[in-house]
C-alpha cells in the first residue's frame, strides 16, 4: 500500500491490490454503490480527505508498535485480550484488506466423531470484502456502522491508550457436556420469562445470544448473527480469531462496543444510525424512492470513549445444526412411503436422540456461567501484556430466541425447550438471589408466546418438584417424538399427526388421577395418548 486513494475508484484498486486472493473478476459492488449513493458529497469528501488518510496512516505507522508479529488462531479453553487500540488496529487492517500474519490453531484439536462438519485451525475471515462485493441491502447498514466505528475511534487514537477495558474473547469447549445425564437431571428447571417486546440486547447487564454460524464472521445479509455483528465491528474480529466451532464449542466476547442502531431483519433491515444519536427514522438515501440527501452526520461525543456501554456487555455465540441440510441428506439417504414435505418432517427430525444430545450440549456450553480459571486456559496475550481478570461469573439473565430457526429450518418450539434445559443445567446450583433467568424473545409471534408462556406457568405449577427439572422435560420431548414417529409409520399422516406442534400437543403437563403431574422414566404424556410400543429409532451422527 504505497498511496492514499482519492477517490473510490482509488480506493477498489487498492482493496483489490491488498487482496491478491480476492477474485478479480467480482466487483466490489456495495462499496461502490455506498460511496456513490449513501453518503453526501460533504461526508465522502471528509472520508477521502480526513478519515482514510487517518486509517492508512494507523495500519502502516502506528500498528506495528501495538500489534504482535503473529496472532493465533484460537485454540480450545484459550482467551485473547484486546485492547481497544489493538482492537481499532486490527479493524482497520480486515477494512483495508491487509493480510495479517497468522499462526494455525493448535493442530491437535480434532475433528469431532459426532458432527461432521468438524472444525479447523484456520480462522473464517481476515477481511471486509463479503460486505465490499454484496448486492444485500442490509450490507449498507454496515458500511454505515463501520465508517461512525472510525469517526468515533481514530480521534481517539491516543485516548484508547489510556483505556483500562480490554475486549476478552474466550473459546469455551467442554468435553465432558457430551456426558451429561439428560434424561435422569435433577437439575430443576429455572425461570423462562417470553418478552414480546423489545429485542435481544435492549437490556442492559443481560448475556446476549448470537444464533451464530459454526463459521463466525461479518456476512452481508440480514440474519440475526449478521446485524450483530454488522452492528459491533469488534465483534467482526471473531472472524479473524475463532476457527470454525466444534459441536462442544462456544465462545464468550466481553467488552465489545455496539456501534449502530437499526431496525427490522432480512432485507429489511435499516439503519437508524450510531449508538450516540437518538434518530428513530432511517437514514435517507438519495438512490431511494423517496428520494433526498443522505443525512448529515452527528459527531460523536468529544472524549467519549463509551466505557460504561462497553462494561456489562456480553455476548454468547453458539451454533445451530442446519437443519435444511441435514434434511435434505436424510431424504435422499432413507426415503420413506410416508414422508411429506411439511413441519411434522423438520419436527421429528430434531428429535432424534443425536440431533438433541448435540443441540443440548452446544447450548449448555454457551450458557455456562462461570469462566475457566486462570490456571485452567492457555492465555494468548497480545502486547502490552494485560493481566487476566479473576475467575468471572457471567451475569445471571440471559436474552435468546428462536436460536436456528432462520436458514437452518430449527423448529422454533423445540429449540425453546432445549435453551430451557440447557440453561437450567448449566446454571444449576446458583442460589436463588443471583435470579438466574432465560428471557425469551419470541420475535413477532404472539400466538407462539401465548402457547410458551402457557405450557411454562403449568411446569412451574406442578405440584412436585421432581415434575419441574430437566429431566421431566427431557423425558417428555423424547416421548412426544417417539409417538409422532410411530403415528407416522402406522400411516397417520393424512390425519396430520405428525404435524401437530409440541405446544399445541402438549399445552401442560398434564395431570393424573390424583391431580398430580404425570413423570416416570418415559417421561409424561399428553391425555389418550398410546405408548408406541418403542418403537426403533435411528441416532444418525451429526
Amino acid at each position: 500500500m504505497c498511496f492514499c486513494p482519492r477517490s473510490v475508484e482509488d480506493l477498489v484498486v487498492l482493496l483489490r491490490s491488498n487482496n491478491p486472493s480476492h477474485d478479480p473478476e467480482k466487483p466490489l459492488t456495495a462499496l461502490e454503490h455506498f460511496f456513490a449513493h449513501h453518503l453526501s458529497a460533504n461526508q465522502a469528501a471528509f472520508f477521502f480527505d480526513y478519515l482514510l488518510p487517518e486509517l492508512v496512516d494507523i495500519a502502516l505507522t502506528r500498528a506495528p508498535a501495538i500489534l504482535p508479529a503473529q496472532l493465533s488462531v484460537m485454540a480450545p479453553n484459550t482467551t485473547v485480550s484486546l485492547t481497544l487500540q489493538q482492537a481499532l488496529c486490527l479493524l482497520v487492517r480486515m477494512f483495508l484488506c491487509l493480510p495479517f500474519p497468522l499462526l494455525p490453531g493448535d493442530a491437535d484439536d480434532p475433528s469431532p466423531e459426532d458432527d461432521d462438519r468438524g472444525t479447523t485451525t484456520e480462522p473464517v475471515e481476515h477481511t471486509f470484502t463479503p460486505l465490499y462485493t454484496s448486492t444485500h441491502p442490509a450490507t449498507f447498514a454496515y458500511l454505515h456502522t463501520l465508517i461512525d466505528y472510525f469517526r468515533w475511534a481514530c480521534p481517539l487514537f491516543a485516548d484508547l491508550a489510556q483505556a483500562t477495558l480490554h475486549i476478552e474473547f474466550r473459546r469455551l469447549t467442554d468435553p465432558e457436556a457430551a456426558a451429561i445425564p439428560w434424561e435422569h437431571s435433577t437439575a430443576p428447571l429455572l425461570p423462562l420469562l417470553v418478552r414480546e417486546t423489545g429485542a435481544i440486547g435492549d437490556q442492559p447487564g443481560e448475556v446476549e445470544v448470537d444464533f451464530a454460524n459454526a463459521r463466525i464472521g461479518v456476512g452481508p445479509g440480514g440474519t440475526q448473527e449478521e446485524v450483530l455483528l454488522g452492528c459491533s465491528p469488534e465483534l467482526a474480529l471473531l472472524g479473524l480469531l475463532v476457527p470454525t466451532l466444534g459441536p462442544r464449542d462456544a465462545v464468550v466476547v466481553r467488552g465489545a462496543l455496539r456501534v449502530g442502531r437499526h431496525r427490522g431483519y432480512g432485507r429489511g433491515v435499516q439503519y437508524l444510525g450510531p449508538c450516540w444519536t437518538e434518530r428513530a427514522d432511517p437514514l435517507p438515501c438519495c438512490a431511494s424512492p423517496s428520494g433526498g440527501p443522505p443525512a448529515e452526520w452527528v459527531a460523536p461525543p468529544p472524549g467519549d470513549l463509551r466505557t460504561a456501554a462497553r462494561a456489562g456487555r456480553w455476548v454468547t455465540c453458539m451454533d445451530a445444526l442446519p437443519f435444511d441440510e441435514i434434511a435434505e441428506a436424510d431424504r435422499l439417504r432413507e426415503p420413506r412411503p410416508w414422508r411429506g414435505e411439511g413441519d411434522g418432517e423438520l419436527m421429528l427430525l430434531q428429535l432424534r436422540p443425536g440431533y438433541l444430545a448435540r443441540e443440548l450440549v452446544k447450548a449448555y456450553v454457551g450458557f455456562a456461567p462461570r469462566w475457566p480459571t486462570p490456571s485452567s486456559p492457555t492465555t494468548v496475550d497480545m502486547p502490552p501484556v494485560v493481566d487476566m481478570p479473576p475467575v468471572v461469573d457471567m451475569p445471571p439473565v440471559v436474552a435468546t430466541g428462536p436460536w436456528g430457526c432462520g436458514a437452518f429450518c430449527g423448529d422454533r418450539q423445540i429449540k425453546a425447550m432445549i435453551q430451557w434445559m440447557a440453561f437450567s443445567q448449566a446454571r444449576a446450583g446458583w442460589a436463588p438471589a443471583a435470579a438466574p433467568a432465560l428471557v425469551y424473545h419470541p420475535f413477532g409471534q404472539p400466538a407462539e408466546a401465548a402457547a410458551l408462556r402457557r405450557f411454562v406457568e403449568s411446569v412451574q405449577g406442578a405440584a412436585r418438584p421432581e415434575q419441574r427439572t430437566v429431566g421431566a422435560l427431557y423425558r417428555l420431548l423424547r416421548r412426544f417424538g417417539a409417538e409422532k414417529e410411530a403415528a407416522g409409520r402406522r400411516g397417520r399422516r393424512e390425519a396430520g399427526d405428525i404435524d401437530v406442534p409440541f405446544l399445541e400437543a402438549c399445552p401442560q403437563m398434564p395431570p393424573t388421577e390424583e391431580g398430580t403431574t404425570q413423570t416416570g422414566a418415559e417421561g409424561a404424556l399428553p391425555p389418550g395418548w398410546q405408548t408406541p410400543g418403542d418403537p426403533t429409532e435411528r441416532t444418525t451422527a451429526q
